[in-house]
This record gives structure tokens, C-alpha cells and sequence, in this order.
């Protein structure tokens, strides 16, 4: 810490609002540096590098002053994950009108997951999640997914069962 002549140590505006800080943050809350309002930490990002684990701006702020920085984190993880850049994402989402290749299901506030092959890491298509979690629950085997399909079309029960005279449930399901 840098320290004047006369001994007393120099506040920089990030000290001094640390200094600012103290009180609240053992009543589980901060000042924030952009907007000056007492807030609760949960409104805060977490952060490993600052002193007390979180960031100085509050959410709101941070969102406000960094726009970019959502777009450039998954734009990061597309080409860390699949090898694939937001323009290919993009590109693979037009391809599909916006919608699951599976299901149809058009994408609204989530975005489309990425499939790719756990073998060679080759992106596959875009998928929804539950079509995509779908797939990894059967391990990604397409003779599972036609045996899942004859499944439906005949069921056992129908076969086993022929002789019965079936009539349509009338109840409520629960």
C-alpha cells in the first residue's frame, strides 16, 4: 500500500470505496462504484480476483457498461467447446429456420444447444435441450433410438395382450 509522506497511506478511489464498503459487507451487502447504491452481493458477479470475491459494479451496471462481454464469453466457448465460431452457430441456425432439428421446437429465450460427437468432437446440429439430453441419455446409438421407435409404433403389450377388447381411457390422467 502506498503511503504519504507523513506516513498515512494514500486513498485511491478503489480504496476508499473498499474502505466505504466494510460495514456493509458483513450486513451482506456493497456500495456499488458505478451507480453509488447500497445493494445485496447477490446482485453482484463473483469474482476470484478482487479482495472480497466480488466485483465492485453491481450486475446492472456491469451489464450496462459491458455489453459486449456476454457475446464474447459464448463466442469463446463455442470455438473452446465445438470448434466453431457465432457466425457458424449462426449460420447452422438459419440452416435449421431456428427451430430443433429433432423436435421442430423453435428456440425463444434459450438459445439451441450444439450436439456434437463425444467421440471425434465434430458439431452435429443444433438441438433443443431436451432432445439433446435425450440423445445423451441413450448414449448417442442409433439402434436404441429405432428400437425406441418400434417401441411406439407396436408396443409389446398389444401383442401379448390381442385379445382383450380395448377401449379408450376415459379418466383424467394424474
Amino acid at each position: 500500500m502506498p503511503y504519504r509522506s507523513d506516513g498515512q497511506p494514500i486513498k485511491t478511489p478503489l480504496r476508499k470505496h473498499m474502505a466505504e464498503n466494510e460495514g456493509l459487507l458483513e450486513e451482506g451487502k456493497r456500495r456499488c462504484a458505478m451507480c453509488n447504491r447500497v445493494k445485496a452481493l447477490h446482485l453482484y458477479y463473483k469474482h476470484s480476483n478482487m479482495a472480497d470475491g466480488y466485483r465492485y459494479v453491481c450486475k446492472s451496471c456491469f451489464k450496462q457498461r459491458y455489453p459486449q462481454a456476454r457475446d464474447h464469453a459464448r463466442a469463446s466457448a463455442y470455438i473452446r467447446k465445438y470448434g466453431i465460431t457465432l457466425d457458424e452457430y449462426e449460420a447452422l441456425l438459419a440452416s435449421q429456420d431456428g427451430k430443433c432439428y429433432s423436435c421442430g421446437m423453435k428456440a425463444k429465450k434459450k438459445r439451441l444447444a450444439v450436439d456434437h460427437d463425444w467421440e471425434q468432437g465434430n458439431p452435429r446440429g443444433l438441438l433443443c435441450t431436451p432432445c439433446n439430453r435425450f440423445l445423451g441419455r441413450i448414449h448417442d446409438d442409433p439402434a436404441t433410438l429405432r428400437k425406441m421407435a418400434d417401441y411406439l409404433e407396436t408396443p409389446p403389450a398389444l401383442v401379448v395382450l390381442d385379445d382383450r377388447d380395448w377401449t379408450p381411457y376415459q379418466g383424467k390422467r394424474t
